[in-house]
């Protein structure tokens, strides 16, 4: 009763579902193949966060030598830019899609929708890494 619903449901798609049934060594090769490429797009995008939390705590590190007291917002705004030009030049081909079914090409689009590189994000990586920021809305300290 249950393949009757599924071949109903395939409709012109039964030949499929019977292939695979005659030659199941060939739908394991498939996902095996699709294992492999999801696996290294999943690397890829490791990578990716592990430059981005690298270049965001250098870069806020610098600017908070020159600018004790900077917000989230601020710091935001000051490293998105820097990490948009240096994403340019990082040479990845693929990374898993944001429902994880197949690889797209990493733009900052796409790596965002893995990656939340937002002001929250930012905040919390900075102070999971000892790094205090002004909160927003809180004037900054006087010199």
């Amino acid at each position: 009763m249950f393949m009757g619903w599924i071949r109903s449901m395939l409709g012109p798609f039964n030949a499929v579902l019977d292939y695979f049934s005659k030659y199941p060594e060939q739908l394991t090769f498939l996902l095996a193949i699709w294992a492999v490429v999801y696996y290294a797009g999943y690397l890829q995008l490791k990578r990716i966060e592990a430059k981005t939390k690298a270049l965001v705590l250098r870069e806020s590190s610098a600017r908070l030598r020159k600018q004790p007291g900077t917000s989230a917002q601020e710091m935001y705004e000051a490293v998105y830019p820097l990490w948009a030009a240096e994403f340019k030049s990082w040479k990845y081909w693929y990374i898993p899609h944001r429902w994880d079914l197949w690889p797209v090409k990493p733009t900052e689009k796409n790596v965002s929708d893995k990656l939340p590189f937002t002001t929250e994000w930012l905040a919390a990586l900075l102070e999971k890494n000892g790094v205090s920021l002004q909160p927003a809305g809180t004037p900054a300290p006087e010199e």
